[in-house]
């Protein structure tokens, strides 16, 4: 599947769900408390984890680390989009290498496809919020930066507290449908 149809893809997927949010055909039904927690990803795997945030007048970001298998700080980045929807906030989270646009990145994101067509294993799941909380705080603190990519080879200050919480497993209750 290429990008433009995993695009299109969640893109129905979201429409569809707004769509029976607002239908009056919705059905209450009784939510269950769940523990979520991070997970580290097994040996030798790395895990990206990845957000968007959209705050008032439009103005809109994404961000997102990598954490090795021993959930350790790999690399990160937080990218101000400007003004945009809270959709293409976590689309720009996701998918930034798989654009093509002409700009200073092109090579980058030509290289970053040549590495995932290789013989590579990638997983792709949603997890909650509780679960993605340094991804949040990262996509957050985008919108405090000039407008554009920013790299971050040490983590960003705020951060780390969030890792560790990550590290230490602390779980937190949310209430989600059976």
């Amino acid at each position: 599947m290429d990008s433009i149809s995993i695009i299109q893809d969640i893109k129905a997927r979201v429409e569809e769900i707004q769509n029976i949010n607002n239908s009056s055909l919705v059905v209450e039904t009784r939510k269950i408390e769940r523990w979520i927690t991070w997970k580290l990803p097994n040996w030798p795997w790395c895990k990206l984890n990845t957000n968007g945030a959209r705050k008032e007048l439009g103005a809109s970001s994404a961000g997102g680390l990598i954490h090795n298998h021993q959930g350790m700080w790999f690399t990160g980045f937080g990218f101000n989009i400007g003004v945009c929807s809270v959709i293409a906030a976590e689309l720009w989270g996701f998918c930034r290498g798989h654009t093509e646009s002409i700009n200073e990145y092109t090579h980058l994101i030509r290289s970053i496809r040549d590495l995932i067509k290789q013989n590579w294993v990638i997983t792709i799941n949603h997890v909650y919020r509780e679960a993605n909380f340094a991804a949040d705080f990262l996509a957050n603190y985008a919108l405090e930066l000039p407008l554009g990519l920013h790299l971050f080879s040490i983590p960003p200050p705020g951060v780390v507290s969030f890792i560790a919480n990550d590290l230490y497993g602390i779980a937190y209750s949310r209430y989600v449908l059976p």
